[in-house]
């Protein structure tokens, strides 16, 4: 059974939950549909590992018994003789079997160096500031003073999903860091060397989300 991708689903099942439970339970269509399909992503995972579970054959178990097994006799091990010194009589052919062989160094092969340097830049990217100044654009950099509260129950729920995995408690704890910076510069630091790198936000399926996250963050700076 895939307990990874079982468990992630899970994750998302309860922060949905959670979210009908502070709404004193109503739910939005959209919240629906997402419910229905993580259960049904669900279900064919339990479904599929039980047909896989019963085609796979049964190993029957097998015992063996120590008094079958002869015990072995004590082997008496004798005093390894001195060898007779080498009289310089005897050809040099001879003196050459004698000498014990040299070790053989092993050689190490270095290891490749992360590539930490690479996904630093990837995650730097992303927060990019954009100059452009059409009406949405002038809108959207008006100052907030709470990133969470500036964020639709819809829009929270996508992001805790595909920029928290799903951990809830995680995404709280993280805003309560950023709403306490006092600069941008301090809360892309804060998430680079963070969950930005944890949760791996430079991955194209989540670049989309993560630039949006991003342009929110940066209102509770100006």
């Amino acid at each position: 059974m895939d307990f990874k991708k079982s468990k992630a689903l899970l994750k998302k099942i309860n922060v949905l939950h959670d979210s009908a439970v502070d709404f004193e339970g109503s739910m939005t269509s959209m919240e629906k549909d997402l419910l229905l399909q993580y259960l049904r992503d669900l279900y064919e995972i339990i479904l599929h590992e039980g047909q896989s579970s019963s085609a796979s054959p049964v190993r029957e178990k097998r015992f063996v018994s120590v008094e079958s097994y002869p015990v072995p006799k004590q082997i008496q091990v004798k005093e390894p003789t001195k060898p007779e010194p080498i009289s310089p009589q005897e050809s040099s052919a001879e003196r050459i079997n004698v000498e014990e062989p040299k070790p053989v160094l092993e050689t190490v092969e270095p290891q490749p160096k992360p590539e930490g340097g690479k996904t630093r830049e990837k995650l730097a990217v992303l927060f990019e500031s954009d100059e452009s100044k059409d009406l949405r654009s002038k809108f959207s950099s008006l100052p907030i003073s709470d990133i969470s509260k500036s964020m639709g129950i819809n829009d929270k729920i996508l992001t805790i999903n595909e920029l928290f995995g799903g951990d809830q408690a995680l995404f709280n704890n993280v805003v309560k860091e950023l709403n306490g910076f006092r600069s941008f510069n301090e809360a892309k630091q804060y998430l680079i060397g963070g969950v930005a790198k944890k949760q791996e936000w430079y991955e194209d399926q989540k670049k989309g989300k993560a630039i949006t996250f991003i342009k929110l963050i940066r209102r509770r700076y100006l």
